[in-house]
């Protein structure tokens, strides 16, 4: 039932998880709800006012403007979020919207008679429902192209006309333990485990955005997610201490690397050296060219890092590329960053030039066929001279296990030799708390020094207090003690 007679109370505030209450009433319904700020109650009351000024009818039942109820499920919502986030997302952020999107689909369905195994849904829903063969896409340059290929395969278009017809709507997430449910499911793997924090952090933000947008769109009031009681579980961004290598291990797996592989592996000792001697990303590296390196015959050098080319799948990307220049990892188009290097670097790059040259774009490093360097090449080349140069224990144990720990032991090294914070996070491209969050356990080098510090003051304090105890009357209170009073046995 349908009325134009609304009228809106001011907010008022009582105890509780969200203590900011609106009431309201359409023709002689009485309705309210609660919010955790006054913020987020002033948007929905003045969303209610306008609708309510603008003659719109409202609905009895739900209290909100019928235009606001509009059966849009959430699946097709879910597929124009992703659609309308295409363009400015990388390849890899793209999939993992998908990934989230499709782990929210299978929970809001979980129970609906006919569904398909979930690891077809799955399937479906990633790759086509909300990823490039299942939307019209955006390019970079604003052009729109048709999902291709454009016919799926049997089993995946039976399991999204299911999904299509079994999705519930959008207006269902006003329920919350609906939304609670949700929240509970990004919590675990496909196979029943618990995913990791940051996953399901991850997961949670883009649920969170999704239904932002619906908010956005008139399809809910508010975002039922900040009413929801929910603690996501805590995350630990400190790299494990276990993996830092030191100088002597490091030059130790750089001298083995030619060894192991005969025809690879020379070209890549200068590759790993970025990471380790300049703390580059390995996806900064890869695209790394010659114009880019001041290299001297003495003393330190630079490089200076323009872009970064990441691994992506083909079907995520633009260019039909595994790998696609890109801007620097949180920094704007055309910023660059400057990295000074040591000695050792300059000499590992100037001995790379001199042997391999360059690809024909200028590139340093590269496939034999002169392609862009894969991180199978290079991980399975690690992997064989980590376990040339180390020992059993060491090769069992997490030191060194991956290229990119290589960046790690750079900062850690910086940091253990007294390089200052925002120094080494400009260096590296982080942000100063980034850094302090990622590396706080490392920075320890110094512990001896600082330990000798505390001590000398300790023993500093520990003479004064002699000296005065020696000197001076023990007194408690304004009474003196005799130096021979012993307090009596209990």
């Amino acid at each position: 039932m349908g009325s134009f007679e609304v009228r809106v109370w001011s907010i008022r505030k009582r105890k509780g998880r969200s203590p900011f209450q609106l009431r309201w009433i359409v023709g002689d319904t009485p309705h309210a709800e609660s919010f955790l700020t006054r913020a987020l109650a002033d948007s929905f009351r003045n969303k209610l006012l306008t609708a309510a000024r603008a003659g719109e009818e409202f609905d009895a039942v739900t209290g909100q403007p019928v235009a606001w109820g509009r059966e849009v499920s959430w699946h097709d919502h879910a597929r124009d979020f992703a659609a309308s986030r295409w363009a400015r997302s990388a390849p890899g952020s793209r999939r993992t919207r998908a990934v989230a999107l499709a782990a929210v689909t299978v929970a809001l369905t979980a129970g609906k008679r006919g569904r398909p195994d979930v690891r077809v849904l799955r399937r479906a829903l990633i790759s086509w429902a909300y990823g490039p063969h299942g939307v019209p896409l955006v390019g970079p340059d604003g052009a729109v192209r048709p999902p291709q290929p454009l016919t799926p395969p049997a089993d995946i278009a039976a399991a999204l006309a299911w999904v299509a017809r079994s999705s519930p709507p959008v207006a269902a997430l006003r329920d919350l333990s609906t939304v609670r449910g949700v929240l509970d499911a990004l919590t675990l793997n496909p196979d029943g485990n618990a995913s990791a924090a940051t996953t399901i952090a991850t997961r949670r933000s883009l649920f969170y955005n999704a239904v932002g947008r619906a908010v956005e769109l008139g399809l809910l009031g508010s975002n039922p997610l900040d009413a929801v009681q929910w603690t996501r579980p805590k995350m630990t961004q400190a790299v494990d201490r276990r993996v830092v290598a030191n100088p002597t291990q490091v030059a130790a797996i750089l001298a083995a690397v030619p060894h192991v592989a005969p025809k690879v592996g020379g070209g890549l000792v200068a590759f790993y050296g970025c990471l380790y001697y300049a703390g580059v990303r390995p996806s900064e590296a890869i695209g790394l060219a010659a114009t880019d390196c001041e290299l001297p015959k003495q003393g330190w050098g630079q490089i200076t890092l323009g872009g970064s080319t990441p691994y992506t799948s083909v079907t995520w990307g633009d260019t039909g590329q595994s790998r696609e220049r890109r801007s620097l990892k949180h920094r704007a188009n055309g910023a660059v960053r400057v990295i000074p290097i040591p000695p050792q670097l300059v000499a590992l790059l100037r001995h790379h030039q001199d042997t391999y040259g360059t690809a024909e774009d200028g590139r340093l490093f590269r496939t034999l066929h002169g392609g862009p360097l894969q991180s199978p090449v290079y991980g399975r080349v690690w992997r064989k001279a980590r376990a040339r140069a180390l020992s059993r224990a060491q090769v069992a144990s997490p030191l060194a296990k991956r290229p990119y720990d290589l960046r790690h032991a750079c900062a850690s090294l910086w940091l253990a030799g007294g390089v200052s914070v925002t120094d080494v996070a400009e260096r590296l491209g982080h942000s100063v708390e980034t850094l302090l969050k990622v590396y706080a356990a490392c920075i320890d080098g110094n512990s001896d020094r600082n330990n000798a510090l505390i001590a000398a003051a300790l023993g500093g304090a520990a003479d004064t207090a002699n000296e005065s105890a020696t000197d001076s009357p023990v007194t408690s209170g304004n009474t003196p003690t005799e130096p021979n009073d012993q307090p009596k046995a209990a």
